[in-house]
C-alpha cells in the first residue's frame, strides 16, 4: 500500500481558523524562527476555560458532545497545527496553556500507560495539545508526559549508563538520513555542532532528527493507540558558533535514534554531538560477527541499524538479539547485497543518491508495512520475521503468514513511476511486477504472487477462473488487482522480465512524459510493442478492454501480431527475439552417462509435481537405465528421480519430497547407469501434477543434440534453449 507522510504529519493550519488566524498576524520571514507577540482569540478561550475547575473541565473532556470539548479540541487543534507548521507561540498563548495543560491533562493522568482507547476522548484530546505545547511545559525530569510516554516508545534506555560526547567526520557515499550511531535520552537537550570542511556549504547538513519512528496515529480514529501519536523531532536552525561552525539545540522529549539529515554527499566536516547520548548498534558491512555481537551485548539502546547495500534496516535492539539473522549477518548482507540492485536493474532508473530504509513501529497509522522514506513496518512480535531472506519455499510445505511479499512489494512502490502506473487504478498492480521479479530470483517465499498460492484449487487457479466467467475490463473499479495483474502475468509469459526492463528504460527516455489517462495508456501501448517488436494494441483493447486509441493502435500495426500464450526467448525464437532471460533451460553432455540442465529461470515444485524431461531418438538412454539426480548444492535436490517409457522415447520424472526452488543458473545432473548412446536426442520439458494433470501441461519444445563424441555437445547442438514453465506460467497458457 502507498502511503506517504510528510515528517510531522498534520492537517494545514489553513483548516483551522482559529490557527489560520494565528499565522496570518506572523510575519512570513519570521514565522518559522521567532515567537511573536499575538491574540487571535486563542487566548480568550483558554481563559473561558481555564477559570472553570479542573474536575469540571476533566469531566467535559470525557463528554465528547460537551461544549467544553469541542472549543478544547478547536484549541488544541489550532496550537498542534502551528506547531506543525513552525511557528511559535506567545506568552499570552503560553501562560494559560500551559497551566490549563497541566491542572487537565497532566495532573492525576498516567501518560506511561497504554493503550489509549478510542473512548479515551480526554486522553486523546490531551494528548494532541501536549505535543503543540511540549516545548514550553517545564520538563521536571522524567515527570514530563511525553518523557513518561517514551518509556512505552521508543524506549529509554538504562540511566546508569554516562553521557557521551561523540566528534567524527561526516563522509558518506549517500544523502538523506545519516546514521549516527547515537541514540538520545528521553528528555534531553542535545547539542549538535557542525563544522564544515573545506569548499562545504554550510546549509549541506540541512537538518537534526531524532527519532526514526515517522508515522503519526492523529488521524488514527476507529482503533486504540498504542503508543503516543507522534514522537519525533526534527531541528533545522542552526546558531553561528565562532568563524567556521554551526550549532543547534534540540529538546528531545522522546528520545531515538539521531539521524543527520543531508542533501549533497561526500565529506561534509567535522560533526559533534553532546548530551545525554548513549551508543546505538549501527552494523556496517566490513565489520566482524565478534564486533557487531559485542557492540549488540554492550548496548543500552533500544533500537539499532543494520545497514547493506541500498538500505538500511532500524530494529528494536531486542530482536537484533533475539534473531538469528541478526546475530549473525553475513546472510542478510548476502542477500540485501544482491537485491537492491535488482530493483534498479528493472526499474531502469539510475542508482540514486540515497539508500532506501525500512524502519519499524509500535504501531502504524494504516496497514502491515507502506512505502516512502523511510518505509514503515508494524512492530516484530517473530523474530523471524527479520530473516525475511529465510522463509524459503523450502522450509515449509504449508502458505506461510511471514513471507517477502510484503517488503518486496513496499519497495517496488519506490520504484513505481506515475507514467506507467498513474492510470485504470494500478497503483496496486504495476507494483507487484516488482514483487514478482524479486520473487522469482530470490524464490524464498511460497506466495510467489501474492495472496495466491499455486495448489490445483489455490486462489491463483480460483482468480483466473473468476476471470474467465466475469470477463471484467481492466478499467472496472471493482476489478480485483490480482485479477489485474493476470494481465502483466501474461506479459511477463510471453517476452520474460527483459521486457519490462526494456519498457521501462524506454520510459525513462522519453522526451515527454504522458500526464492525461488517455496519454499513458497509448503509451504504454506504443512503448511495449515497439520494444518487443510485436503489437499488444489488440491485446490491451479486445482482451482486457484498455481503450488504446486508434491513432496509438496504428503506429503499432505493422508489428508482428501477438497471440496470448505464445511464448517468445528460447529455442529457434531466440534469433527472432533477444530477450535471453526469457524462462528456458540449456541441455548438454556432462560424460558418456551425464546430461546437465542449466536453469536460466526457477522452477518451483511443490509434492505432487514432477518436472518431466523428455528424452527421444538415438542419443536417448536405454528405458533400462537407471537415473540419479544431483546438483552443486545437495539438500536443494531432495527428489526421486525416476526414468520410464514416454511416447516413443523415454522421459526422466523428477518428483520432489519438500518444496523445491531451481534458482537461475541452478545445473541439475542426470547419471544414468548406463552410457548414453551415440546420436541424435531429443529433449522436452513439462510439469505434471498428480492430482491435476491438466493444469500442468505445458506446451512442449523440442531441439537436437548428438551425444556420444567422447561426452562432448556437438557444434550444432550447444546451448539450445527449452521451456521449463513454473506454475504461474503453466496456469496461464490455457487463459
Amino acid at each position: 500500500m502507498v502511503h506517504k507522510q510528510p515528517r510531522l504529519a498534520a492537517t494545514s493550519w489553513r483548516k483551522n481558523a482559529l490557527a489560520a488566524a494565528l499565522m496570518a498576524k506572523i510575519p512570513s520571514h519570521v514565522r518559522l524562527r521567532s515567537a511573536v507577540e499575538l491574540d487571535a482569540g486563542i487566548p480568550d478561550i483558554l481563559s473561558a476555560i481555564a477559570a472553570r475547575s479542573a474536575a469540571s473541565v476533566t469531566a467535559d473532556l470525557a463528554r465528547p458532545t460537551s461544549a467544553t470539548y469541542k472549543e478544547f479540541v478547536s484549541v488544541a487543534d489550532a496550537l498542534f497545527d502551528v506547531d506543525a507548521d513552525g511557528g511559535r507561540f506567545p506568552t499570552t498563548v503560553t501562560s494559560v496553556a500551559v497551566p490549563l495543560a497541566q491542572s487537565v491533562c497532566i495532573t492525576g493522568v498516567q501518560w506511561s500507560e497504554f493503550p489509549i482507547a478510542i473512548s479515551d476522548s480526554r486522553r486523546r484530546v490531551c494528548a494532541k495539545l501536549l505535543h503543540a505545547l511540549r516545548r514550553d511545559i517545564p520538563l521536571n525530569g522524567t515527570a514530563h508526559p511525553l518523557v513518561q510516554a517514551a518509556a512505552v516508545w521508543p524506549g529509554v534506555p538504562d540511566a546508569s549508563v554516562p553521557v557521551t560526547t561523540k566528534t567524527w567526520t561526516l563522509n558518506s557515499k549517500f544523502t538523506k538520513w545519516q546514521s549516527s550511531g547515537l541514540y538520545i535520552f528521553p528528555g534531553s537537550d542535545v547539542k549538535v555542532q557542525f563544522c564544515p570542511g573545506v569548499g562545504v556549504d554550510a546549509t549541506s547538513i540541512v537538518g537534526v532528527q531524532i527519532g526514526s519512528t515517522t508515522d503519526t496515529l492523529w488521524d488514527v480514529k476507529d482503533a486504540d493507540w498504542e503508543r503516543f501519536p507522534a514522537t519525533t523531532e526534527y531541528g533545522k536552525y542552526w546558531v553561528k558558533d565562532g568563524a567556521a561552525c554551526q550549532y543547534m539545540t534540540i529538546k528531545s522529549l522522546f528520545g531515538g535514534l539521531l539521524f543527520l539529515d543531508t542533501q549533497i554527499a561526500g565529506n561534509l566536516g567535522s560533526i559533534t554531538v553532546s548530551g545525554n547520548i548513549t551508543p546505538s548498534p549501527l552494523y556496517t558491512g566490513g565489520m566482524s560477527v565478534s564486533d557487531w555481537q559485542k557492540m549488540l551485548d554492550g548496548t543500552v539502546s533500544p533500537f539499532g541499524e543494520m545497514e547493506f547495500e541500498g538500505i538500511i534496516l532500524s530494529y528494536p535492539t531486542a530482536i537484533l538479539r533475539k534473531s538469528t539473522c541478526a546475530s549473525n549477518p553475513a546472510e542478510m548482507k548476502s542477500f540485501y547485497d544482491k537485491l537492491m540492485p535488482e530493483y534498479y536493474k528493472l526499474s531502469g532508473e539510475p542508482l540514486r543518491p540515497y539508500k532506501e530504509r525500512i524502519n519499524v513501529e509500535l504501531q502504524l497509522s494504516v496497514g502491515w508495512m507502506y512505502a516512502g522514506y523511510p518505509i514503515q513496518a508494524h512492530n516484530i512480535t517473530d523474530v523471524q520475521e527479520l530473516c525475511i531472506h529465510k522463509q524459503s519455499i523450502y522450509e515449509t510445505e504449508t502458505i506461510n503468514p511471514v513471507n517477502n511479499w510484503g517488503y518486496y512489494h513496499e519497495l517496488g512502490h519506490n520504484f513505481q513511476k506515475d507514467s506507467w502506473t498513474d492510470y485504470l487504478d494500478q497503483t496496486e498492480v504495476t507494483v507487484n511486477i516488482f514483487s514478482m521479479q524479486m520473487s522469482e530470483i530470490f524464490p524464498f517465499s511460497v506466495h510467489q504472487f501474492g495472496q495466491a498460492d499455486f495448489e490445483p484449487n489455490g486462489n491463483a487457479r480460483k482468480l483466473e477462473e473468476e476471470w474467465r466467467k466475469k470477463s471484467q475490463p481492466f478499467g472496472n473499479q471493482g476489478t480485483d488487482l490480482f485479477m489485474k495483474l493476470l494481465y502483466y502475468i501474461e506479459l511477463r509469459q510471453s517476452f520474460g522480465f527483459e521486457a519490462f526492463r526494456r519498457v521501462f528504460r524506454a520510459y525513462e527516455k522519453l522526451d515527454k512524459q504522458p500526464k492525461t489517462e488517455k496519454e499513458m495508456i497509448d503509451t504504454w501501448a506504443v512503448t511495449f510493442s515497439t520494444t518487443v517488436g510485436y503489437d499488444i494494441s489488440p491485446f490491451m483493447t479486445t482482451r482486457w478492454k484498455i481503450p488504446v486509441s486508434d491513432a496509438a493502435a496504428a503506429k503499432t500495426k505493422s508489428l508482428k501480431a501477438f497471440d496470448v500464450g505464445t511464448v517468445f526467448g528460447c529455442g529457434s525464437d531466440s534469433v527472432s527475439f533477444p530477450f535471453g532471460l526469457s524462462p528456458c533451460a540449456e541441455i548438454g553432455v556432462a560424460s558418456p552417462t551425464a546430461l546437465n540442465f542449466k536453469m536460466s529461470t526457477w522452477a518451483t515444485l511443490r509434492r505432487g509435481m514432477s518436472l518431466v524431461i523428455g528424452l527421444e531418438g538415438a542419443g536417448a538412454p536405454a528405458l533400462t537405465s537407471t537415473v540419479k539426480v544431483s546438483g552443486k548444492d545437495a539438500s536443494l535436490f531432495s527428489m526421486n528421480a525416476v526414468y520410464k517409457k514416454s511416447g516413443t522415447g523415454g522421459a526422466v520424472y523428477l518428483t520432489p519430497t519438500a518444496l523445491i526452488p531451481f534458482d537461475t543458473g541452478v545445473t541439475i545432473s542426470l547419471e544414468f547407469s548406463a552410457a548414453l548412446p551415440t546420436g541424435p536426442l531429443e529433449t522436452t520439458f513439462w510439469v505434471e501434477n498428480s492430482t491435476d494433470s491438466s493444469l500442468m501441461i505445458a506446451s512442449k519444445r523440442k531441439g537436437a543434440l548428438s551425444t556420444g563424441n567422447g561426452g562432448k555437445t556437438s557444434s550444432a547442438g550447444h546451448a539450445l534453449g527449452f521451456m521449463l514453465y513454473s506454475v504461474y506460467f503453466v496456469l496461464l497458457l490455457s487463459v
